[in-house]
Parts: C-alpha cells; structure tokens; sequence
C-alpha cells in the first residue's frame, strides 16, 4: 500500500528502495486510494456543511418563535384596545341617549304649555336632539395637528395616537428602534413618530365671539337701517346657534331686507349641517344656500326670510 510506502518513508528507509517498491505497486491499486481519498475529504465537507446547516436551522426555529411571540402579543394588545375603544363608543352612547331622554321629557313638559314662549323651547330642545345627532361621531376621535419634524419630545407630554384618535401621554423617549412609549387609558404600547400628533385645544370661540345683533331690538335696528343684517355663531353648538338664529329670523320677517347671512365657518360642517336642517322647518324661511366666492363660502349660509 502506498500507506505503508509513506509510513516506511517517514522511518528512513532508504530512497532507492522506496523507489523501486513504489515501480512495482499496480496502478488500479493507486487509482482505487485516490478516489477512496476523494471520496473522504467530500464527506468530511460534507459533515462540516450539515454542522452549519443544523446551526442555521436552530437559528431559523428559535427567530419564527420570537416572532409568533410578538405577533400573539400584538393581537392581544390590539384585542384589548379594540374593546376598551368599544366601551368607550358605548358609554358616549349611553350619556348621548341619557341626555336626549331628559331633553324629552323636558319636551313633553313644555307641550303642555300652550303659549309662544314654551313652542320657542320646545324648537331650541328639538334642536339640542339635532345636535347630539351631529356631535356624536365628532366627539369620539379627538382632532390633532401633525408634530413638526423637529420637534423635542418631553416625559409626560399630551399627544394622539393618530390611527386610533385617541389621547395619550408619553411615558419614555423614542428607543433604538424609534419606538416612544406611551399610555392612552389603561393601554400601554409602543408607537413611531409618525402616529403621534399635537392635540388641538378646544378654545372657548363662544366667550371671544363677536354677534352682531344680540335680542330682537337689535336685530330690528339693525335691519330697518338698510344694512345687510349678519350673526356670527362660530364656536357655538347647534341649540345654541338655533337659540340665537330664530328671534333673528323672526325680527328680519316684520323688516324691510329679507336676506340674512349666517356665519358659522366650516370645520366639520356639523354646525352648518345642524342650522340648515333648523332652517327647513322654519315657516319664515323662504330659501337658504351657502355663500359664493367672495361671500364667505360653505362657511356662511345665507337665508332669505318671507
């Protein structure tokens, strides 16, 4: 075996004589121990390539694991806000219908009264109802502006978590991943910067608003004298507005100019949802639309009185 003339080799055993033996071994033979040599190199790559395979594969199991473990704790996170967001539909709900039952019976009460006085409460209590209807989808995601890029996050600061439209406060900055924690409720959870939004202050319009015409006296002056009679009603809700518009409405009948404008801006549009429904089952109203260029748009509705 050339095994053994290696071996033999490495004893110093003569040169000439390991030549001669080495003239004399059959050729097959050293072709059958090369291919047996190739033949153990290939499956020693071959253990060394499944080794690595193997660690590869245990790798691969234990990262699909991590994932469906977040992937359970993300449809249990959403689970749980999805039906904190249900109760909370449920008891605006509640309080809606609670508050349009006593608006009702206060109705009730008023209809038993026969006088001008109780039929104008009992429209301004109508109206109350109308504007529940329009404030209830309003009311239930809270409005936002977009945080500017560069803008500095603080502990404990006020934003919305856009897609869900709700209030939250910030518990920790943004980790290596970007992620800020925050708490909306009972629910703590991770968000980027991109869903975050600056929580726009519900300002008091109703205190800074300017009416142009406040009591029937006024708005009686005000249309005799040729002047084109306005009311702002921005901030205001609809029973408000409609509390205001109707004894406007009234004096502009017994005047000499018949068209009217009421501002109440655009916004949601609820406000002027809410005070042209008002006007299609006022008897005084001859017709009403929105304003054209220049007149103020869908933020003014201009009335003409019979």
């Amino acid at each position: 075996s050339s095994n053994a003339l290696k071996i033999a080799q490495g004893l110093g055993m003569n040169d000439f004589i390991l030549k001669e033996a080495a003239k004399n071994l059959d050729s097959d033979k050293i072709a059958y121990e090369n291919i047996i040599r190739s033949a153990e190199k290939i499956k020693n790559d071959a253990e060394r390539e499944k080794l690595i395979a193997e660690k590869e594969r245990e790798s691969a199991i234990a990262l699909k694991k991590a994932l469906e473990a977040d992937k359970n704790k993300t449809d249990a996170l959403y689970a749980k806000i999805q039906s904190n967001a249900n109760a909370e539909v449920k008891r605006l709900v509640a309080m809606r219908v609670a508050k349009a039952e006593n608006i009702i019976a206060e109705m009730k009460e008023l209809s038993e009264k026969a006088d001008e006085k109780a039929l104008l409460e009992a429209r301004i209590k109508r109206n109350q109802l109308t504007d529940l209807e329009y404030r209830l989808h309003d009311d239930e995601k809270a409005s936002y502006e977009n945080l500017p890029a560069d803008k500095k996050l603080e502990i404990g600061q006020k934003v919305i978590i856009k897609s869900l439209g709700t209030e939250a406060v910030i518990l920790k900055l943004p980790n290596k991943k970007g992620l800020i924690k925050v708490k909306s409720g009972n629910i703590t959870t991770d968000v980027k910067f991109e869903d975050l939004g600056a929580p726009i202050a519900q300002k008091n319009v109703k205190a800074h608003t300017k009416k142009r015409f406040v009591g029937s006296a006024n708005t009686s002056a005000a249309v005799s004298s040729g002047i084109v009679p306005e009311i702002m009603v921005i901030g205001q809700t609809v029973a408000e507005a409609v509390e205001n518009i109707e004894p406007y409405i009234v004096s502009a009948h017994a005047s000499a100019d018949k068209e009217l404008r009421i501002v109440h801006g655009k916004g949601t549009m609820a406000l002027a949802r809410g005070i042209q429904s008002y006007l299609k089952t006022m008897p005084l109203v001859a017709s009403f639309r929105f304003g054209r260029y220049g007149e103020g748009d869908n933020g003014v509705t201009v009335v003409k009185v019979k």
